[in-house]
């Protein structure tokens, strides 16, 4: 049991330390961070929306009711503006841009436009301005009725629902002693700025949270990319022969850090067998070489045993009878034995190449050494007329060295 379960919080270990599932938990972070604001910003333009309709309701409320005070007094609306000690729309003033009373036939009553305002004819009839006459801003009913059988006056012709944003009028019928009377409410878009306010703020959270990922993906992309560099570099140097280099590992326990640790042991095997690869070139080369060392030194050492024969027979039965000859005769025989023996050593060493060559060190004589080098020229100085000797003048020091 306790080893299943130090396997589990293992697994789990790895699980955390994986890339992949931290890359995951980052996009899942992100994710929730860029839901979580957009739900504020939406619930921000809920509240924008609902500050607008709160705005509109109230202008319309303040339009309608200074048109109603009108209605039921002999004072012009602008007159009544004037008069008033509060202003009558209050905040919505300047939302409001104009009030208009028309009546059942389509005449403007009132309007605190003073250029809508009944004139006096020469012949003290009056004349009204006709609301065909004037431009409106889409036409909507202030209040949701039932539907009326009487139809409006012309020239109030119902628009589709707005935007509330825009330039939009509203009206209010009114039932008087004098007949049907309408209030038109013409509304301006002076809540243009707030709303291009809270557009801002909507794109500078959007924006604020697009910096935010960005920056991550970027710090995820460089911690990603930066072990796959050095993997770069050092695969680099491993093609150009350098099996000692390693790349760093950072510490890191993740798949990079694994695929970093693989590298570096692929670059140890193949080190090792690059070192194998030589041994085993320089075996076939020696095995090569030791074959032809072989049939060389048969080749060889055959005439060195008739030679070497050959000058013991004729030390033994054609030697002078004469001393000194005999001792001049006994030198040479001597001397080209021992050099048919360097020869056969020579032999012996080119059958051993593949094995490194040691020095074998002893005392010698630096005069026996001269005297020996001079015995090989001894015999064309001879047939030349020429006498050589070594001359001993001084007691020379012995040193080490190889007699080959």
């Amino acid at each position: 049991m306790a080893t299943a379960s130090r396997r589990k919080q293992m697994a789990r270990s790895r699980l955390l330390k994986s890339f992949r599932v931290r890359l995951l938990l980052l996009l899942a972070a992100l994710l929730m961070l860029t839901l979580s604001v957009q739900y504020l910003v939406n619930l921000q333009s809920v509240r924008a929306n609902r500050e607008l309709i709160v705005a509109q309701q109230q202008a319309i409320m303040a339009g309608v009711a200074l048109g109603v005070n009108s209605i039921s007094s002999a004072v012009y609306l602008d007159q009544m503006r004037e008069q008033a000690k509060q202003p009558l729309l209050g905040e919505q003033a300047e939302r409001v841009k104009n009030v208009l009373i028309v009546d059942d036939e389509g005449n403007i009553k009132d309007s605190l436009d003073k250029t809508h305002f009944p004139r006096e004819n020469p012949d003290k009839s009056v004349h009204y301005v006709k609301v065909k006459d004037i431009s409106l801003p889409p036409l909507r009913s202030a209040v949701e009725l039932p539907a009326e059988n009487a139809p409006l006056p012309e020239g109030m012709t119902v628009s589709p629902r707005n935007s509330g944003i825009a330039p939009a009028a509203f009206y209010f019928p009114v039932e008087t002693t004098s007949g049907r009377r309408y209030v038109i409410v013409v509304l301006g878009s002076s809540l243009m700025p707030l709303l291009q306010r809270k557009a801002q703020q909507s794109l500078l959270y959007t924006l604020a949270v697009l910096l935010v990922t960005t920056g991550l993906t970027a710090l995820v992309v460089w911690r990603f990319t930066r072990p796959i560099k050095s993997l770069s570099v050092g695969a680099r140097r491993v093609a150009g022969g350098d099996f000692s280099f390693r790349v760093p590992t950072s510490g890191r326990q993740d798949e990079m850090g694994e695929l970093t640790e693989q590298f570096n042991e692929m670059t140890v095997k193949l080190g090792r067998t690059r070192e194998l690869e030589t041994k085993l070139h320089d075996a076939e080369k020696a095995a090569v070489v030791g074959r032809l060392a072989s049939a060389i030194a048969h080749e060889i050492r055959n005439p060195l045993n008739y030679i070497n024969l050959t000058l013991d027979h004729l030390r033994a039965n054609f030697a002078p009878n004469d001393v000194a000859r005999q001792e001049k005769f006994a030198a040479l025989t001597t001397q080209l034995k021992s050099e048919v023996a360097r020869i056969n050593t020579h032999v012996t060493e080119f059958l051993n190449y593949s094995r490194p060559a040691t020095l074998e060190l002893q005392t010698a004589d630096l005069y026996a050494v001269a005297r020996d080098a001079l015995s090989l020229v001894e015999p064309q100085a001879t047939a030349g007329n020429v006498e050589t000797r070594v001359d001993k003048q001084s007691e020379l020091p012995t040193v080490m060295a190889d007699s080959e």
